[in-house]
């Protein structure tokens, strides 16, 4: 007779519960109320109030700070920034430093404007300089500079050693974000100043300058002229305010072909345009997104439904 197999016995195991996820925002300071993108936001999206003021306000386009200093070294200072966009309040000076040059320095916004347009053009030192002056203060200082670049800097480089032909238009995209948190009056004032200098500036209308601005001013019609109608990348869609359901079919269309290799940038606010079915895309296809912005990743995520 066979003998009866016998039956091993598995206890039942409870799946461990998973570690809560670290607020990171807990300990920022207060978030502007009056930033115009506040009003155009669907709060539906977020996770919590306070999630859905970072998303209106344009996280994470944009740094938050917290108290005190930082003790780290530059490169610990460039993690920080890239990994969460939070920095502490007293080492928002080193930052413009850090992002721009060692002879550079933001104690006098006028110049720091001058010398964004005209020498860098990076976005997280014009976040510093909004951190520390404003965004209303900020935004103009830049549109000052911008009326007062002469037009042959506009379609070349100039006599001068001037760099803003190459670096104009990197720094005139940073300020469609951070015109995003200036409230609607002044903001309307400053992008009317823009159509006219958009105007004046007809004659180098090919150049990158030129057509960032056309894409920070007239959404779609802009992106289209500028990039010939290809989202080569999807960065690029965030200042398309006028036609979410062309910036949703851009980056779904994008996400099925797109690999680590492609170096692309995850964005949570192509999801605040594009809608739910963007961020539910994104949240399945963070795979396809280099490893080095997993943390990056996951703060812009804890923030959405």
């Amino acid at each position: 007779m066979a003998k009866a197999k016998t039956v091993k016995k598995v206890a039942n195991k409870t799946p461990a519960a998973a570690k809560p996820t670290k607020n990171i925002f807990a300990s920022i300071e207060p978030l502007p109320t009056d930033a115009w993108r506040l009003s155009t936001i669907d709060p539906k999206i977020a996770s919590s109030e306070q999630a859905a003021q970072l998303l209106g306000l344009g996280y994470p386009r944009m740094f938050l700070t917290t108290p005190g200093d930082f003790a780290g070294t530059d490169e610990q200072l460039r993690t920080l920034a890239l990994n969460t966009r939070i920095i502490p309040r007293d080492a928002l000076k080193r930052v413009y430093t850090v992002y721009t040059y060692p002879d550079l320095n933001s104690d006098d916004l006028p110049r720091a404007a001058s010398e964004l347009l005209d020498f860098s053009g990076n976005h997280f030192a014009m976040y510093a300089l909004e951190c520390l002056y404003g965004a209303a203060a900020t935004a103009t200082a830049i549109v000052d500079r911008l009326e007062s670049i002469p037009v042959e800097h506009w379609s070349d480089e100039g006599s001068d050693g001037e760099r803003f032909y190459d670096v104009g238009g990197r720094a005139i995209e940073g300020l469609g974000f951070v015109l995003w948190r200036v409230p609607a009056k002044p903001r309307a004032a400053l992008r009317a100043r823009l159509e006219k200098l958009f105007v004046k500036r007809s004659s180098a209308s090919n150049s990158k300058p030129m057509a960032a601005l056309d894409h920070l001013l007239h959404g779609r019609a802009g992106w289209e002229r500028g990039y010939g109608g290809k989202a080569l990348d999807m960065s690029s869609l965030l200042l398309i305010d006028d036609d979410p359901k062309f910036v949703a079919d851009q980056v779904l269309a994008k996400l099925k072909t797109q690999s680590p290799r492609d170096r692309p940038l995850f964005d949570v606010q192509l999801g605040v345009i594009g809608g739910p079915k963007v961020i539910a895309a994104l949240r399945d296809s963070t795979s396809k997104f280099p490893g080095d912005q997993k943390k990056s990743i996951a703060a812009q995520l804890s923030l959405c439904r």
